[in-house]
């Protein structure tokens, strides 16, 4: 069986490193940069719509929380939105705060269920969020950009081993060339998609609670670094896209201006 019972969107950044471009949270901002228009937030419940979703839990500010959503309408009958509103700083608690409250706040539709994590300015073409969703579900699975040939400041990379490609080994930031990447090859970066299988969910729960806690970073420890903690464990697996796929992580002003720029083709993609 596949398919996503839950979906988790985070949607609690700021936009800060999009300024004086952004005066709105990020999963606000619109992807023709004109207002009124459909935004972040509104693509990726379509696009959670079109893959049969159960029920959505959207993490966000206040201006998210409270801003009007006709996009909700897409998800169709029956599927359940929780909004959990973030009140701290985000640049200071980080996406891993954010997850967390999202599992904690609704844990009802979150605990022992397959789960979707998007983050809500990572814009992918269907085929991609397809694959996610077809991935074996007792596997967790993150979408690996396989096109990049850069990295952005911030940007996390998947790292696999040569034999075995479809696993992934590590996760993390700058491990270009370091010691702890030694005998592995870079799949590409991870632009924010992520399955994760019900059997893993306290699992994940339980690193985000750690890391928290006990990792240096504290409050600004990042989700990528407690699905390291699954993929130690040989519990994570790699989603890697091709030359067809469309995956636009937006962090930058450049990142933006690249969707404004491509969001005709986006829209259009299968």
């Amino acid at each position: 069986m596949t398919g996503f019972e839950t979906a988790i969107v985070l949607a609690a950044g700021a936009g800060r490193r999009l300024k004086p471009i952004a005066e709105v949270p990020k999963a606000l901002l619109t992807l023709t940069g004109h207002a009124g228009d459909e935004r972040f937030i509104d693509r990726q419940l379509l696009a959670l719509a079109g893959a049969g979703v159960k029920s959505v839990v959207i993490v966000g500010s206040r201006l998210v929380v409270r801003a009007p959503m006709r996009s909700i309408l897409t998800l169709g009958p029956g599927v359940e939105v929780r909004f959990v509103q973030i009140d701290e700083e985000p640049a200071i608690h980080g996406s891993a705060h954010s997850l967390l409250r999202g599992l904690t706040e609704a844990a009802d539709l979150t605990a022992d269920r397959r789960i979707a994590v998007v983050e809500a300015t990572t814009l992918a073409s269907p085929s991609v969020l397809r694959r996610l969703r077809d991935h074996p579900d007792v596997r967790t699975a993150v979408v690996v950009d396989g096109t990049a040939t850069g990295q952005h400041v911030g940007e996390s990379e998947a790292w696999v081993l040569p034999q075995a490609p479809e696993r992934v080994t590590r996760l993390g930031r700058g491990l270009e060339g370091t010691p702890a990447t030694e005998g592995m090859a870079r799949a590409g970066t991870t632009p924010g998609l992520t399955a994760v299988a019900a059997a893993d969910v306290a699992r994940l729960k339980a690193a985000l609670q750690w890391g928290l806690q006990h990792s240096s970073g504290k409050g600004r420890f990042r989700v990528d670094e407690a699905l390291q903690l699954l993929a130690e464990r040989g519990r994570v697996d790699a989603v890697v896209t091709g030359a067809d796929d469309i995956v636009h992580a937006v962090r930058t002003p450049e990142d933006y201006a690249r969707v404004l720029s491509q969001w005709p083709i986006l829209k259009a993609a299968r």
